[in-house]
């Protein structure tokens, strides 16, 4: 098979006059870019609704669209909006780093200005697919609770707004029909503009490579509306216990996430059929989809919720869970993280369905079982990657190098020890000489960037995701590609 050059870059990190990357023209013309340079894969980071950090693997619903994505010239191109309307989103395209806040607001006055103007055509297509697709009815019921009750902790609404069967819920719905159907609306929307985008890319020969967290956040759609299966005390659905990592390659006082954990025996008992639904739902937005933290699948970690401390391994899913998956998905549309610890079960369980994972150069050198990530020892049916959205640029983690650690690293590579610019290009070289059929860069290492311009830090909250490609970007990863094939 011929060798596939790909790309990391989230939707958001394009340049947009906008503010940020969307599902209109900035995708577009990205998509262009890529298949005029023979990038066939576009990896992007999960396109759920994200919480207050904007973080995208602590979603609020993992079946939804953030609103930010939505493009704003579809809607001035049917007079849903003006162009008095975009003033503050444009002067957001000049900041130098995403600006969430602002956008999120301004994008939300868009949308809402757009439903003003909805017609019954639009209206009559949301409630069909309110009956095509549950989730999305439930998903908009939660919503309006949550905007009546001026919350986004769905613990802080009365509890019998929280069963279905409740008079108070059916007169809820009742009274609030319109503001539900608006927020249908606006997935509507979203996902109508996001299989544009899709086919685009399918038409010019660009596969596009989507994300699924393997967590959500606790006060989330997914907690609220399937409590049973996760790890939640019944009346309060507060949970049991987080889910995380112990001490690990990325981070040395391990993480606790805060995110809820899944009661993989409650699901065992029903043949998986939600986690299941979770990832046929999210194989209809993308190409390929990686499975965030394949080892929570097989065997997870928990953390003690009350006491805040560390917890132990727990051997649940694994061969039994994707025995069943496989009945219902094609299992070569799918990628696992399986990065950071190495378990033997995950390992058994990767080879025994023919999983494809994730090899990493920047992680060489953290663990000496990290030896088989070298380009001479990495497989065929393992993506390749200088670094991931959680690792450093791979200049600023030349950067980090003392000279020994530097030398060694170029040692184990078989490369000149020379500046790092040669060592990056070198590095790339090596890699597209692999056994590895397809080779992922960050967009950052394409354009040789530093540790100033890194997507986020693991474990850490504020001032993350908020990376912005240059406007003028074309030239210089034609100018990597070339020295690089």
């Amino acid at each position: 098979m011929e060798k596939q050059l790909g790309v990391l870059c989230h939707v958001s990190s394009i340049p947009s006059q906008y503010g940020i990357g969307d599902f209109g023209k900035s995708s577009f013309d990205f998509i262009d870019f890529l298949a005029k340079n023979n990038l066939g894969i576009w990896q992007i980071l999960p396109l759920n609704t994200t919480n207050i950090y904007n973080c995208p693997y602590s979603s609020s619903c993992c079946y939804s669209f953030d609103e930010m994505y939505v493009d704003p010239e579809e809607l001035l191109a049917q007079d849903k909006i003006t162009q008095n309307d975009l003033k503050l989103l444009k002067k957001l395209s000049k900041t130098k780093k995403v600006a969430f806040e602002q956008v999120k607001a301004e994008k939300a006055k868009l949308l809402e200005l757009s439903y003003l103007k909805i017609d019954d055509k639009t209206k009559q297509a949301v409630k069909k697919e309110f009956k095509t697709s549950p989730w999305l009815y439930d998903y908009s019921c939660f919503r309006a609770l949550l905007n009546q009750h001026n919350t986004d902790n769905f613990r802080n609404i009365p509890q019998e707004y929280w069963n279905k069967n409740s008079k108070q819920y059916k007169q809820f719905i009742k009274v609030n029909a319109d503001e539900i159907l608006k927020y249908g609306y606006f997935q509507y929307l979203l996902n109508s503009q996001w299989q544009k985008v899709r086919a685009y890319a399918k038409q010019k020969g660009v596969k596009i490579l989507g994300d699924l967290p393997i967590y959500p956040d606790p006060n989330s759609y997914d907690v609220f509306a399937n409590a049973n299966q996760f790890k939640v005390e019944p009346n309060t659905l507060t949970p049991l216990v987080y889910g995380g990592v112990p001490k690990d390659d990325f981070c040395k006082d391990g993480q606790n996430w805060h995110t809820c954990v899944y009661n993989w025996d409650y699901m065992k008992q029903n043949n998986y059929d939600f986690m299941i639904g979770k990832i046929k739902l999210l194989l209809t937005k993308y190409d390929i989809l990686r499975l965030d933290h394949f080892l929570g699948y097989v065997e997870h970690y928990e953390w003690d919720a009350k006491k805040q401390k560390v917890g132990k391994w727990h051997k649940k899913g694994g061969k039994d869970f994707f025995n069943a998956l496989k009945q219902s998905c094609d299992m070569s549309s799918l990628v696992i993280e399986d990065l950071g610890l190495d378990r033997p079960e995950a390992t058994k369980v990767r080879k025994m369905f023919n999983l494809k994972g994730m090899c990493v150069v920047q992680m060489i050198m953290e663990n000496k079982k990290n030896l088989r990530y070298l380009p001479d020892k990495v497989e065929q049916d393992s993506l390749y990657y200088l670094g991931t959205h959680d690792n450093n640029t791979f200049i600023g983690y030349l950067n980090s190098l003392s000279k020994q650690e530097k030398k060694t690293f170029c040692e184990l590579l078989n490369i000149k020890c020379g500046s790092n610019k040669q060592i990056h290009f070198d590095c790339i070289r090596k890699m597209i000489e692999s056994k590895s059929e397809i080779v992922i860069l960050q967009i950052q290492d394409y354009l040789v960037q530093n540790e100033k311009q890194r997507m986020n830090v693991p474990g850490q909250a504020a001032g993350c995701w908020e990376y912005k490609m240059p406007n003028k970007y074309e030239a210089k990863v034609a100018k990597t590609l070339s020295k690089i094939r």
